[in-house]
C-alpha cells in the first residue's frame, strides 16, 4: 500500500482535514503501530475500548494519519491528517473494497452454519503447503480489510459469518463456498429462518460469470433456496449422497 491520505478519504467517502501524508500500512490496534511513519490508524469503538482514546498517544509516537467517526479537535494535531466518516468500520470495509479492485489476488470466501472454520483452515493449509502465496483472514486470522490493505497475496482464504456478510455490499468472491445452513442466530433475524438463509446467500453477491460458487448438494435448506438467487457464475456442487452432476462426491473412501 502506498497512497495519499486524501486519496483514501475519497475512496471511503470521508471528509479530509489537516495535513496530507502518505500511507503505507493500516492498523486498528494501537499496539501494532511500531512503525509510526506511514501508518494509518483506524479508530474503532469497541465494547470495552474506544480507539479515539489512543489518538493523542499515537500522535506523540509519530503517527500522522487517522480515520475517525467521533469528535476530534484536529487543531491539537497540526502535523496529522484526519478522515472523518460516519462509521469507521464501514470506512475500513470500503477501503478494503478499493484495494480489492487493485490487487490481482483471488478470494476464496467460505461461509456456513457449521464447519466453516475447519474448511477455511484446511483450504488455507492446502494452498500454503502447495507453496502458493496465500493469506488467511476473516473470523480467523486478521480482518480481510486489513489483510488486503497491508499485505499482498495471490490468494486470500477468508471465513465469513452471516454478521459479516450483512455488512458487505461491494464485496465479491472469486470462489464463494456455502457449506450448509441450519437455524442459528435467529434472534438477529427477527426469529425468521428465511432472513438468516438470505444472509448466507449473500456469498453470491456481485459474482461474475468467471467466478465460482461451491455448495453442498446434500443440504436441504441450500437446495430449497437455490432458485431464489441468480447463478450466472460457474456452479460446483459437492456432496456425500449425490451421484450425478457433482464436482466432488464420495465413493466409498475415495473423494
Amino acid at each position: 500500500m502506498n497512497d495519499l491520505l486524501t486519496h483514501i478519504a475519497a475512496c471511503v467517502g470521508g471528509a479530509f482535514e489537516g495535513t496530507d501524508t502518505t500511507v503505507v500500512r493500516v492498523t486498528t490496534d494501537s499496539r501494532r503501530a511500531n512503525l509510526p511513519e506511514g501508518t494509518l490508524f483506524v479508530a474503532i469503538r469497541g465494547t470495552n475500548r474506544d480507539g479515539h482514546d489512543y489518538i493523542e498517544p499515537l500522535y506523540r509516537k509519530g503517527v500522522r494519519a487517522f480515520i475517525v467517526d467521533g469528535a476530534v479537535d484536529v487543531r491539537r494535531y497540526p502535523e496529522a491528517g484526519f478522515v472523518r466518516c460516519d462509521d469507521s468500520v464501514a470506512a475500513l470495509q470500503r477501503l478494503a473494497a478499493c484495494f480489492r479492485d487493485r490487487i490481482r489476488g483471488k478470494v476464496v470466501a467460505i461461509t456456513g452454519s457449521n464447519g466453516k472454520t475447519t474448511t477455511t483452515t484446511l483450504a488455507y493449509e492446502m494452498l500454503r503447503q502447495a507453496d502458493l502465496s496465500v493469506g488467511l483472514a476473516g473470523n480467523i486470522g486478521q480482518s480481510f480489510a486489513l489483510e488486503v490493505a497491508t499485505e499482498y497475496f495471490d490468494w486470500y482464504v477468508i471465513e465469513l459469518s452471516s454478521f459479516q456478510l450483512d455488512g458487505m455490499y461491494d464485496f465479491r468472491a472469486d470462489v464463494g463456498v456455502l457449506m450448509n445452513i441450519t437455524p442459528d442466530h435467529l434472534d438477529r433475524y427477527d426469529h425468521k429462518l428465511q432472513n438468516y438463509v438470505d444472509s448466507k446467500f449473500r456469498i453470491l453477491q456481485n459474482q461474475r460469470a468467471t467466478d465460482k460458487f461451491v455448495y453442498c448438494a446434500d443440504d436441504p435448506l441450500t437446495l430449497e433456496n437455490l432458485g431464489r438467487h441468480d447463478r450466472n457464475m460457474e456452479v460446483l456442487p459437492f456432496g456425500v449422497k449425490c451421484t450425478e452432476g457433482c464436482a466432488a462426491s464420495l465413493d466409498g473412501d475415495t473423494i
